[in-house]
């Protein structure tokens, strides 16, 4: 398991909107910023970008979001990373845009813009295919839901007191969704 960094960064206006509209659109992110912040990472080591191409797109990017998109604006805003990950977008910075230390916001900046590049490129390929991007419902136990796909915990309530296994897998899941959802 690799060891975590903690890295933070002093959010400008654009950061605010991108990282803003990011947790909007992406289902994976339940908590907020920071967990925004780690999955930008985690896409770009798992995916490296071509970052060329991501400043360029992000040229065009729409910065006109709401006023409560922008109010997080010059806030510090700190993250855990894996120094894995970290180190494979560093490298991948380095290689293709020839910068030999690159600062740790720069870098940070432009796994936003490409995480939102990304987001924008897939409702635009969704919608070029009729088939309009789908809300996904967040609920308390949305965490367990990732877990075990199509749980209902509602299901199991009217079980006979002769199935003790169905009971005790019960128990089990509810003290699960108890966890999950602290």
């Amino acid at each position: 398991m690799s060891q975590l960094l903690t890295k933070s960064i002093k959010l400008s206006r654009e950061d605010a909107i991108s990282l803003n509209e990011i947790v909007r659109k992406d289902p994976r992110i339940e908590r907020g910023l920071s967990e925004a912040l780690r999955i930008c990472y985690e896409d770009a080591a798992m995916n490296i970008p071509q970052w060329k191409t991501v400043l360029e797109e992000a040229e065009h990017l729409d910065y006109s979001g709401d006023s409560a998109d922008a109010s997080r604006e010059s806030s510090t805003i700190s993250f855990l990373i894996g120094e894995d990950v970290f180190s494979r977008v560093l490298a991948s910075v380095r290689e293709q845009l020839g910068y030999a230390r690159p600062r740790g916001t720069f870098i940070t900046r432009l796994c936003i813009k490409a995480a939102r590049c990304k987001l924008i490129r897939e409702a635009s390929s969704s919608a070029a295919s009729d088939n309009p991007p789908q809300d996904i419902p967040r609920s308390d136990n949305s965490a367990a839901n990732r877990i075990i796909p199509g749980l209902s915990l509602e299901e199991f309530k009217d079980l006979d007191d002769t199935d003790e296994k169905l009971n005790a897998i019960y128990k089990k899941l509810l003290e699960l969704q108890t966890i999950l959802t602290r």
